[in-house]
């Protein structure tokens, strides 16, 4: 998505109204926070972050240097913030999230810390605002794809090169996990997921490179495999599927009931796969039959909701140690769950009933809209918001790591701006796909309800 006037050049190549296009060293820049949102810095990879921390824990170097990217982003867009502006007034419901998630602070139990990582997460979603002003889409799934296979070439050398630093100790599992680069096999699962999602797009996206990205997606798989996180897996088979199932229903009326049937099921099968304890499925991923733990610690979170029902305990100042809301939590679940496994769930805990209901009604107006997008824009720049948003919602039924400072944050909110913005300020890749374009728009209607 990128806001365009008319021109006879290919539309992916467009760069924003009045704005020059974007220098080599902006480029470098972007492209460095991008790796550094996907795996953080070596020193993250042999000092891993203090185990139930949401964003904290980094070393002081590593807040500076992100606090240097951020800054060197935000200077980038300067001169360009009246685009930015444009394009977050149509998206409402997402800056009043990130605005909830800021004020509470004030009421939060931990206001320093709730301040900490609210800006953590406020400047990584800043940065998908600078690629979507300041690149054309094609460009943005460019440096996403090689930033992705830089990461996986990464972890692989980890894995092989330091196969010890590789694994971490499981306290649930009581046994070692591969965790590549990162302090938990989730986040490790986390990346291969969004790995593959970004090398699907840009087979679609850029074909002239698509060898090399089938072949970083299957590298990508392999991650996912020793990731044995079932959340990374699940949640991998399931969004292959709901894509499949988006294609084939693209240009059918029914095409929105197909989406929430799919975003639904998905879920479902997610938390069944996550958490069942079936003989053939704990036997085949080698695990016990305590449901993963997950079942007895959304008990345990359901029963302390009422404390604070209506705006929470502050954000990321629920879950924070021993001392925290979240201790008669640890005290029934010994294996100290770092936060309620739950996306949705762990809104209440921070945000009580008023975020839970503004989060929901984001992602669902999200993937309403992102069913008009798919069918108005055709090829692959209509379907990835959808399938990204999609995915943020069934990764969350199982895991609380979608909002937080790293790229899947960024990039769910980059496909939550995408589908609120009006036909005429988008990219397309070609000429012919805009005739395509003006063809749907005159069949469906011209502006999203």
């Amino acid at each position: 998505m990128t806001l365009t006037s008319p021109t006879r050049t290919d539309p992916s190549e467009r760069t924003a109204v009045g704005v020059s296009r974007p220098g080599l060293g902006e480029r470098a820049a972007v492209f460095a926070v991008i790796v550094f949102l996907i795996v953080g810095l070596p020193l993250d990879w042999f000092n891993p972050p203090v185990r139930g921390q949401v964003v904290g824990g980094e070393s002081p170097f590593v807040v500076v240097v992100f606090l240097g990217l951020a800054g060197l982003s935000l200077y980038f867009l300067n001169g360009n913030w009246h685009l930015a502006w444009k394009i977050l007034a149509r998206s409402r419901l997402v800056v009043a999230f990130h605005a909830l998630m800021a004020a509470s602070a004030f009421w939060s139990v931990s206001p320093v810390g709730t301040a900490r990582r609210v800006v953590a997460i406020g400047l990584a979603a800043t940065i998908g605002v600078h690629l979507l002003v300041r690149f054309s889409q094609l460009e943005i799934f460019r440096m996403i794809s090689w930033a992705f296979l830089g990461s996986v070439l990464i972890n692989l050398a980890f894995f092989f090169g330091f196969p010890d630093l590789a694994r971490t100790f499981d306290e649930r599992t009581q046994d070692f996990v591969i965790t590549g680069v990162f302090s938990n096999k989730n986040s490790f699962g986390q990346m291969g997921i969004l790995a593959i999602f970004a090398f699907a797009v840009a087979i679609r996206a850029d074909r002239r490179r698509r060898v090399v990205w089938f072949g970083a997606m299957l590298l990508a798989l392999f991650l996912v495999s020793l990731s044995q996180s079932k959340t990374a897996l699940a949640t991998g088979g399931m969004g292959v599927l709901m894509l499949i199932g988006y294609q084939v229903f693209r240009a059918r009326k029914t095409m929105f009931g197909a989406v929430w049937l799919s975003v639904v099921g998905g879920s479902i099968g997610t938390i069944a796969f996550t958490v069942a304890n079936l003989e053939f499925l704990t036997g085949l991923l080698g695990r016990d039959d305590t449901l993963s733990g997950r079942v007895p610690l959304w008990e345990s979170v359901i029963t302390l909701l009422s404390e604070r029902p209506f705006f929470g305990h502050g954000w990321a100042a629920f879950w924070d140690g021993w001392f925290s809301p979240s201790h008669q939590i640890w005290i029934e679940n010994r294996w100290l769950p770092p936060s309620a496994h739950n996306g949705f769930l762990d809104l209440w805990t921070q945000l009580g009933l008023v975020g839970f209901v503004l989060g929901v009604w984001m992602f669902g107006r999200g993937l309403r809209r992102g069913t008009l997008h798919a069918q108005r824009v055709p090829g692959i720049y209509g379907l990835w918001p959808l399938g990204m948003i999609s995915i943020a919602v069934v990764y969350s039924m199982s895991e609380s790591s979608l909002i937080g400072r790293h790229f899947f944050w960024t990039l769910t909110v980059m496909a939550l701006i995408v589908v609120d913005q009006p036909l005429q300020l988008l990219s397309l890749p070609t000429p012919a796909r805009s005739r395509m374009l003006a063809a749907a728009k005159r069949r469906l209607g011209d502006s999203p309800s």
